[in-house]
């Protein structure tokens, strides 16, 4: 059979899930320590206010960071924050925390871009395998995921067939 560029995307997909959750990771990391960054920078005072009567505050999910080279970029929290600056939630950043935060940026940035560019060439090098055959032979870790040939078509009673015909 032969392989679609679809396929050869879905195939790449496939073989790149424990890089891709790599990446996650390294994200899942930069967001937790600007989330504990921001939280560590709330007064004991509003946190525990907040606690008991949460519905007088707004809360939201990402924080802006806009200076140390940061502009105005977004960051999804990994919980609930309470808002610094009317709705919106602003970190104040010192040397070190900036320092800390552009390192875990760029660090995923980095892995994230490098994902990309090897998505693009597998996808490439598997469409250009063309068939089952060649993946098989060339590539070998993508056969697992090839789907099951089509060779088990329905097979026709003949005999069944022409008993109707009579």
């Amino acid at each position: 059979m032969r392989i679609t560029k679809q396929l050869a995307e879905e195939l790449a997909t496939k073989l790149l899930t424990t890089k891709q959750e790599q990446v996650s990771k390294l994200r899942k990391e930069y967001e937790e320590y600007v989330t504990a960054a921001y939280i560590s920078q709330t007064p004991k005072e509003i946190l525990s206010a907040y606690a008991k009567h949460p519905e007088w505050f707004y809360t939201r999910n990402s924080i802006t960071l806009n200076e140390k080279g940061f502009r105005y970029e977004s960051v999804t929290t990994t919980s609930q924050i309470i808002c610094n600056s009317g709705t919106g939630a602003n970190l104040t950043l010192s040397d070190k925390v900036a320092h800390k935060a552009k390192m875990l940026q760029n660090k995923w940035q980095s892995a994230k871009d490098k994902l990309r560019e090897l998505k693009t060439k597998l996808e490439l090098a598997l469409f250009n395998l063309r068939t089952y055959a060649s993946v098989q032979k060339n590539l070998p870790e993508a056969a697992p995921f090839l789907p099951k040939d089509a060779t088990m078509s329905l097979m026709i009673n003949y005999d069944a067939l022409r008993k109707e015909l009579k």
